[in-house]
């Protein structure tokens, strides 16, 4: 899954990452990704925050991330979108996501496309339980 959501979106990082009170634990991924991160370290913390998706179409032309460390350093990433993912009952459990190297657009049907990749990653996590849609 982590491998088809790099190459649909064109980018060369893809990670499913679930989110503890406190740190993010990468499970796989596709490129650079850091592993068992302090959680206010990472961009994951932010999606987890919203209501649905959260796309940066270019890191240095957002003001909450221009100077992340992982923007101004290595990956150097520009490009970022992810997905909250929910278990049971609805709770927060994580995010999946994808970044690149450089900035992109993110059309309606990439939207679609993510949220998409987000429900079936939500069936992996947790087979048997049916998925429940952010809006």
């Amino acid at each position: 899954m982590v491998r088809r959501a790099a190459e649909r979106f064109g980018c060369e990082i893809a990670t499913p990452a679930l989110i503890a009170r406190d740190r993010q634990f990468i499970k796989s991924s596709v490129g650079e990704a850091h592993q068992d991160l302090d959680r206010t370290q990472v961009f994951c913390n932010a999606t987890i925050r919203s209501s649905g998706a959260l796309v940066v179409t270019d890191t240095l032309e957002d003001a909450r991330f221009r100077s992340h460390p992982f923007v101004v350093g290595a990956p150097h990433i520009r490009f970022y979108a992810g997905h909250p993912l929910r278990g049971p009952g609805g709770r927060l459990i994580g995010t999946i996501c994808v970044m690149s190297l450089s900035p992109r657009p993110f059309t309606p049907s990439d939207h679609r496309d993510l949220d998409d990749l987000a429900q079936e990653m939500q069936h992996e996590v947790h087979p048997g339980w049916k998925a429940w849609r952010l809006h």
